[in-house]
């Protein structure tokens, strides 16, 4: 059953009880692909389409393993690191394995709270998983890219208050639509209470990077009584995210009704532009045989005389007009030489 499988469990969570699977991508067994794919599911990340991937049966059976077999959940168990509060512990995960910690919880910090973060400053993929204490899955959550997009980052709370979740996952019905990102943006955010027993857990981080090793940091911190203010603040802005993502999504209805009424529009308009394409053109073609059919009527007979070369027109206008001047000159000369008593002045020029 999807209950019982703790990667089709994840998958229903986020589709918040729906069984309709329709618009969900199912989570990718990395250990039934090949190189081929990894690159592929790399490629389709850095394009910032989060690819689903399930917990390896290896990492699912290691900790079934260190719970029901000796030395079980100690801190003798050489396949554990012991979690303490407030400290950093960075290292990093082979891709499709995981680092397991064992964490002491006290009554104290169990009726104020705690949260395990951890992030990654090269962007790294992964899952922060918690355990029952028989080695089944009880919580996980996936890492996200931050707002500022500069790192990955999961936070688990368990908390005496509900706490918003929000994970990256793929809306197959946005993406066949063509919507905008924000639509899809708060589709997996969801408020929940988590609470851990006092006792000893087993926390995973689990290395969900397609082709290298997940470099982390985890941390676990008890939630300080100084916060109370700021737990109100908590809930004012999940409720306020809530209610956002229910006006967005009513606003998709009223969004894709414009964008429909837009698409049309533009169809209108390619309609309009093709008609007016067309007439354009024949309204060239219309006038150059208008044009054609009266210069028949008009061109003259000799065909040396039906195209002028310009430049060649005005050289040779030029020239007849300096022959035309020279000639003005030298009529003028001749004419003042003919009158009589100019004889002497001209024979004084002429010397």
């Amino acid at each position: 059953t999807v209950l019982s499988d703790p990667n089709k469990r994840r998958q229903y969570d986020l589709s918040f009880g729906s069984t309709d699977i329709a618009n969900q991508i199912e989570s990718v067994d990395m250990a039934s692909v090949g190189q081929i794919g990894r690159v592929f599911g790399a490629l389709a990340g850095k394009m910032g389409i989060p690819i689903p991937t399930s917990i390896s049966q290896e990492t699912l059976t290691k900790a079934q393993e260190i719970c029901q077999t000796p030395p079980f959940l100690t801190e003798n168990n050489p396949n554990l690191l012991p979690l303490r509060l407030g400290v950093s512990y960075s290292g990093s995960v082979n891709r499709q394995q995981g680092l397991f910690f064992l964490i002491r919880i006290s009554r104290e910090v169990s009726e104020l709270g705690l949260a395990l973060k951890c992030s990654s400053s090269n962007k790294s993929r992964f899952k922060l998983v918690v355990f029952d204490q028989k080695g089944g899955v009880r919580y996980q959550e996936e890492s996200s890219k931050s707002s500022s997009e500069k790192y990955t980052i999961c936070t688990l709370f368990f908390t005496p208050f509900e706490v918003g979740y929000l994970n990256e996952r793929i809306d197959v019905a946005n993406m066949e639509e063509s919507l905008p990102p924000i639509f899809s943006r708060l589709t997996t955010f969801q408020v929940i209470q988590r609470r851990l027993e006092p006792g000893d857990h087993l926390v995973c981080v689990y290395g969900d990077n397609f082709l290298n090793a997940a470099k982390i940091s985890l941390t676990a911190i008890a939630v300080s009584q100084a916060t109370q203010m700021l737990q109100s603040s908590i809930k004012n802005i999940d409720s306020e995210v809530i209610n956002k993502r229910q006006v967005i999504r009513e606003f998709q209805d009223e969004y894709l009704a414009a964008r429909k009424v837009w698409d049309e529009i533009q169809q209108r308009l390619a309609l309009h532009a093709d008609d007016i394409n067309r007439m354009i053109h024949e309204r060239e073609v219309t006038y150059d045989e208008f044009l054609k059919l009266s210069l028949q009527n008009c061109v003259p007979a000799e065909p040396r005389e039906r195209s002028v070369d310009i430049s060649r027109e005005m050289r040779s206008r030029e020239m007849g007009r300096q022959r035309a001047v020279r000639s003005e000159c030298e009529g003028r000369s001749a004419g003042l030489a003919a009158v009589p008593g100019n004889e002497d002045n001209w024979a004084r020029l002429g010397k």
